[in-house]
């Protein structure tokens, strides 16, 4: 299960490097033994190996982590703690975490040593050395002595020799020292501090809680520093913790990815210092901002449209997550990022935790998107008040998501049996004017709504103040019960798991595809963002059905820049583009234009349009990009069952793995020319630029070159299943600013890549 190293007390020779120390080995099992081995010569080759030395038993579970201690003390502290004054310098003190509950701390230390000299050589017998022994123990106190002068060994004492056969032979002794009790769960690990004028100890623990122990010298025994970690939280507890290396910060992770930070600060807010850790009363431990992120395959990212402020990204975790730029500054208002000081990326939102694995989403507006997993429902979800008033707080940028005037809940909840989150209250509108009191007066919306559902504050609240930053994201514990957004609406007509979901640009209709082995389920469904409905046929009021073109899964829709077309691939390697018409016959506001069989080899991925619609493109796992020229307005075609011939490919970009994942800029480069983003199979970014041209013959798309490639020191380590550049109104390379691009894999991680050319 575990196992530590470390060198035995007083061993090795007499020169100021101490040569020669004999190693320690210590293996925790599932025998619940703790074994200790010794590295020594052995053998006719002299070839270092480690035997066997003892076992130490007490543990009634699991032996889960181990963490060795030299014990050193500086000459001030020695005799100034009662807990420790027993430990002899030089000292090796073994902690051990247990599925039992119970740590234990067990003490190494010589207690004789047998020098073969030229008066004894050879002439020590096996009685002798025993009776050297039981001397030794018992001058180290370590066994008592009855009436008769017959030593009686304590079982907490383990006793064993090493050096056989050497110069000097030295015999230690592994002895109980105390038992740390106090967690309610399994502990995961056992971490040493070792600076300071007296050892601590951290250990983490399923019960949601990590512990700081100290010698406490007012009483004698180990006693908790601090406690951290939150009582009744839905972290699943920890599965191991850290010290920094000053032991004023604390790191423990836990079930599904999640860190967990806590900083030593004094009262008056600065860091604690090796003074004020001399004392547990001079400070005290504060959570503070930590890294976060997914922990099972990332299938989409998007960003959020209007101004890409922030991103979304779904997994196979089952949780919706958002990330933006967190602008930290004290007085920072909003609208004034360049001011505050970028503390990166952070997650600010979980809004979506499901129990299906989530597969695709598209933003509908700023506070509203669509998702899409492995179920038959399309699911739709708009942000709260608090989202919105944090966002323009911890992101400042140059538009603000506030005074629209749009009513959004406060929060929202997971029932606890439930997939559908429901809103607090309904009552604020989105410009974040008070309350009506009784006596005609204002008060905040935030107090009001807390007294009248007697909600807890990190529910309504989760961006609150912390004593480390005026205003920060929110922690764990708040990402997991306090940033969800509620559920509006569900979108029903699918057979199977959905994979693909669509809006179009303008925000009016959004298509959605599932799973399909045939061409009856392999249809897509389009929906008005309006009522969330599907549209009626005029003569039947019955709603039309879904657009057929493929035979089996689609993989992706794209809408184009004006949203004319509507753009399909599939696993039956063909694409399908359904044109926007008042003409459609049944009431459909797509329909079937143009489609290409066999447009591939190999199953489509993936598809895109350049940013000015002239062109799109299909990634394959055949290993190419084929770059198609947009079909013309008078291009004849069939509105109905016989769609259009497809035109030939303007260009087929070969590529050196399978393709699973492209998108397009938001504008050309200052070459002049359009970029294309792929991603491969074997997580490659490579950045591909078109050939400028002044001809009108789409000249421009036939020649593709290599603009640049993703260093392979940040770039993926598995297949790409996502990329999407943030849009034109948020980053502008005209103006000299870098694009943002964002990537989503199965290694579990969301990059975004800042583009400059």
């Amino acid at each position: 299960m575990t196992v530590a190293l470390s060198y035995l007390p007083n061993s090795g020779d007499a020169s100021p490097g101490r040569r020669n120390r004999m190693i320690v080995l210590a293996t925790g099992n599932t025998d619940l033994k703790i074994h200790i081995y010794v590295l020594e010569q052995g053998g006719e080759d002299a070839t270092p190996r480690f035997v066997k030395a003892t076992s130490l038993s007490g543990h009634e579970d699991w032996v889960t982590d181990l963490s060795f201690y030299t014990h050193l003390p500086a000459m001030e502290s020695r005799g100034q703690n009662s807990t420790i004054d027993h430990w002899r310098a030089g000292d090796v003190v073994l902690a051990s975490a247990s599925q039992d509950k119970i740590v234990r701390l067990w003490r190494f230390t010589p207690v004789a040593s047998i020098t073969k000299g030229p008066e004894n050589s050879g002439g020590q017998t096996k009685e002798d050395k025993t009776q050297a022994m039981i001397d030794a123990l018992a001058a180290a106190a370590l066994g008592e002595q009855d009436e008769r002068g017959t030593v009686q060994l304590s079982t907490r004492a383990h006793a064993f020799c090493v050096g056989r056969g050497m110069e000097s032979e030295k015999q230690y002794t592994v002895s109980l020292d105390a038992l740390l009790t106090g967690h309610d769960n399994w502990v995961h690990s056992v971490k040493w501090l070792r600076d300071g004028p007296a050892p601590k100890l951290l250990t983490a623990s399923a019960d949601q809680s990590a512990i700081v122990w100290y010698p406490d010298p007012n009483v004698g025994v180990w006693s908790s520093e601090a406690r951290l970690g939150e009582v009744g939280g839905a972290t699943g507890g920890f599965l191991g913790a850290d010290w920094n290396t000053s032991g004023t910060a604390v790191l423990a992770n836990g079930y599904h990815g999640t860190f967990h930070l806590w900083r030593k600060r004094t009262d008056e807010g600065r860091d604690a210092g090796s003074q004020d850790m001399a004392t547990s009363e001079a400070a005290r431990w504060v959570p503070d901002v930590s890294i976060s992120g997914h922990y099972e395959s990332v299938q989409d990212v998007c960003w959020e449209p209007n101004s890409g402020r922030y991103l979304l990204s779904l997994s196979l975790d089952q949780t919706a997550r958002v990330f933006a730029p967190w602008v930290a500054g004290d007085s920072a208002p909003t609208g004034s990022s360049r001011d505050g000081q970028s503390r990166g990326w952070h997650e600010i939102a979980r809004p979506q935790i499901h129990g299906y694995d989530l597969r695709c989403a598209a933003f509908v507006s700023s506070t509203r998107y669509i998702s899409g997993a492995d179920e038959k429902v399309v699911r739709v979800f708009e942000a709260t008040q608090g989202y919105v008033d944090a966002i323009d707080q911890l992101s400042a940028g140059d538009t603000t998501l506030s005074g629209t005037g749009e009513m959004l809940p406060r929060g929202a909840s997971l029932p606890a049996l439930g997939l559908s989150n429901k809103a607090i209250d309904s009552v604020t509108p989105i410009n974040g004017q008070g309350v009506p009191t009784e006596d005609g007066g204002e008060e905040q919306s935030i107090d009001y709504i807390r007294r009248q559902t007697h909600i807890d504050h990190d529910v309504i609240d989760p961006f609150h103040q912390s004593p480390l930053h005026p205003i920060h994201p929110p922690l764990e514990e708040a990402l997991l019960r306090s940033t969800l957004w509620p559920e509006i609406d569900k979108l029903y007509g699918h057979p199977y798991e959905i994979f693909s979901v669509a809006v179009s640009n303008d925000a009016q209709w959004a298509a959605t595809a599932c799973k399909a082995a045939k061409e009856t389920h392999a249809g897509i469904r389009i929906y008005s963002t309006r009522n969330w409905k599907q549209p009626t046929d005029p003569e039947t009021n019955a709603a039309v059905k879904p657009l057929l073109s493929h035979s089996l899964t689609i993989t992706r829709l794209r809408f184009s820049p004006n949203d004319e077309f509507l753009l399909s691939v599939s696993r039956d390697r063909a694409w399908s583009l359904f044109r926007r018409t008042p003409d459609c016959p049944g009431g459909y506001p797509y329909c079937l234009f143009m489609r290409a069989d066999k447009a591939h080899t190999r199953i489509i991925w993936d598809s895109a349009w350049t940013h000015d619609g002239r062109a799109f493109v299909t990634a394959s796992r055949d290993k190419t990009v084929k770059v198609w020229a947009t079909p013309m307005p008078e291009c004849p075609g069939a509105m109905g069952e016989q769609p259009a011939a497809p035109p030939k490919p303007a260009a087929t970009i070969k590529l050196p793995d399978a393709v699973v994942s492209a998108d397009f800029a938001p504008a050309r480069t200052p070459a002049g020319g359009y970029c294309l983003a792929v991603g491969l199979e074997n997580g490659r970014i490579l950045l591909l630029g078109s050939t400028p041209s002044d001809k009108d013959d789409n000249t421009d798309l036939k020649t593709w070159s290599l603009l640049r490639e993703i260093d392979p020191q940040i770039a993926h380590v598995s297949m790409i299943h996502r990329l999407s550049w943030r849009s034109l109104k948020a980053s502008n390379s005209v103006n000299g600013e870098s694009w943002y691009l964002a990537s989503a894999s199965d290694d579990q991680t969301v990059r975004i890549y800042s583009i400059s050319f």
